[in-house]
């Protein structure tokens, strides 16, 4: 038989007794209570900064996965290029030795001895870069986990934020900049393009002023031309006087 004692000293063995005071402890233990608008904007900045975090984690793990595929593509291409090649160099083996002279000049023992040296060359060759792929590999490694170690630190997640921080005012300080100097350019089109028109009306006023006065020349002329014919007709009409007189 289960008993449970009560904060009174009572022991009671009734299921719904202790339920309710199983019930009633729990709702005092884990009752919610009210928090002031600083600390809840203190949890609310550590949650998004925890949740960037993680964003930046993530990214950094797929940037990981990806460079981790790249790798391994690179290194099937590279495979599948040394057998290609050994391919290759096989079938010229092949057909070099069908040839009978070729046959000839392999049977001579110091012919073998060379074609040793030069497949032992080879075998070295191959061996050398295996080490050096597996060395590259292992460099390629160690640098990612000990970026991920870096990235994992706190102190170094601050100075990223800190450089992320630093780098967005330097973007928006440009920007500034960049504003500042296209309303300058703006400004100097504008200055310019003022002077230009100012030109441009200077000129048709002078324009203006040299036909006024082309047309004063003219009129003035075609006066003096009205005016001599005039006198000249005058004078025909006395001499046609004095002659009629006469």
């Amino acid at each position: 038989m289960v008993c449970l004692r009560l904060p009174g000293g009572k022991v009671t063995t009734d299921d719904s007794e202790m339920r309710q005071h199983a019930v009633d402890f729990y709702s005092a233990l884990y009752k919610a209570e009210d928090c002031d608008s600083v600390h809840t904007e203190n949890i609310r900045h550590t949650e998004n900064t925890e949740n960037i975090r993680h964003t930046e984690n993530i990214r950094h793990a797929e940037n990981i996965r990806h460079t981790e595929n790249t790798e391994n593509i690179r290194n099937i291409e590279n495979i599948r290029h040394i057998e290609n090649t050994e391919n290759i160099r096989h079938t010229e083996n092949i057909r070099h030795n069908e040839n009978p002279e070729n046959i000839r000049h392999t049977e001579n023992p110091e012919n073998i001895r060379l074609t040793e040296n030069t497949e032992n060359i080879r075998h070295t060759e191959n061996t050398e870069n295996i080490r050096h792929i597996e060395n590259t590999e292992n460099i390629r490694h160690n640098e990612n986990t000990e970026n991920i170690r870096y990235n994992e630190n706190p102190e170094n997640i601050r100075h990223n934020e800190n450089t992320e921080n630093i780098r967005h005012t330097e973007k928006t300080e440009n920007i500034r900049n960049t504003e500042n100097t296209e309303n300058i350019r703006h400004t100097e089109q504008i200055r310019h393009t003022e002077n230009t028109e100012n030109i441009r009306h200077t000129e048709n006023s002078e324009n203006i002023r040299h036909t006024e006065n082309s047309e004063n020349i003219r009129h003035t002329e075609q006066i003096r031309h009205t005016e001599n014919t005039e006198n000249i007709r005058h004078t025909e009409n006395t001499g046609n006087i004095r002659l009629t007189e006469h």
